[in-house]
């Protein structure tokens, strides 16, 4: 219960930065006469208006699908999107910071595979045993899954690459110069991202197999179940 209290005043407190980050900006939007500052101002209040939705999801996930997410799972989460969104989109340090891509790619794969493990855990779990899997088959399914999702993301980039000339999530040209690249060099990103998400997902498949073989309890802190009848809802 105190773990739960804990968790809820930090997206107490996170929300209600972001929530000022995001009326600043708006503010900002109308203030500012220059076209850079309300390009700015436009990008940061739809960045803060995603991390704040973004916030609500593991609450409203729980509630709609009735499972339980780990508070240290929720941390992961919570820490990962502000990584991302808030340092990595509004501070720039996509930008300014090489590495910052690939340490949230990297995270974001052993994330994803981890909800993988987690649905096929269910199954495998299953207190009327009406499925049996070999653990071997729990790797495969938790690999393919955070490869597909990679992949959708790619398509998502390229999509917004395509449809904003502004916009360069697929690294294709100089942040800074904002000069094209070529040959090669103008996919280095994208595979770079998959290659990581490669490794990360390979990483947890394995352990996923040995866990499921070796009941060794691995990810015990990490899991997504099935919420039981009597579990209190999570506000």
């Amino acid at each position: 219960m105190l773990k739960h209290v804990k968790i809820k005043n930090v997206y107490l407190l996170f929300r209600i930065f972001i929530g000022f980050l995001l009326i600043v900006s708006i503010l900002g939007i109308f203030i500012n006469t220059d076209d850079d500052s309300i390009s700015r101002n436009i990008f940061v209040a739809m960045q803060s208006l995603a991390l704040l939705l973004l916030s609500f999801g593991p609450s409203y996930a729980e509630k709609k699908l009735k499972i339980q997410i780990p508070n240290f799972m929720e941390s992961i989460f919570l820490i990962f999107i502000i990584a991302s969104l808030l340092f990595g989109e509004i501070a720039e340090f996509f930008v300014h910071i090489s590495w910052w891509d690939d340490i949230l790619h990297t995270t974001s794969g052993l994330l994803v595979s981890i909800v993988g493990f987690s649905i096929i855990n269910t199954a495998v779990n299953d207190p009327h045993k009406k499925i049996v899997l070999n653990p071997i088959v729990v790797a495969i399914f938790v690999f393919s899954f955070s490869m597909t999702v990679e992949v959708i993301w790619e398509m998502f980039e390229y999509s917004i690459d395509s449809l904003i000339s502004s916009s360069n999530m697929m690294r294709t040209r100089d942040s800074i110069s904002l000069v094209p690249f070529e040959g090669l060099f103008a996919i280095k990103d994208t595979m770079n991202d998959i290659i990581l998400t490669f490794i990360a997902s390979f990483i947890i498949s394995t352990l996923g197999f040995f866990d499921t073989k070796y009941k060794l309890g691995i990810f015990n802190r990490w899991i997504i179940t099935k919420k039981e009848e009597s579990s209190e809802n999570k506000i």
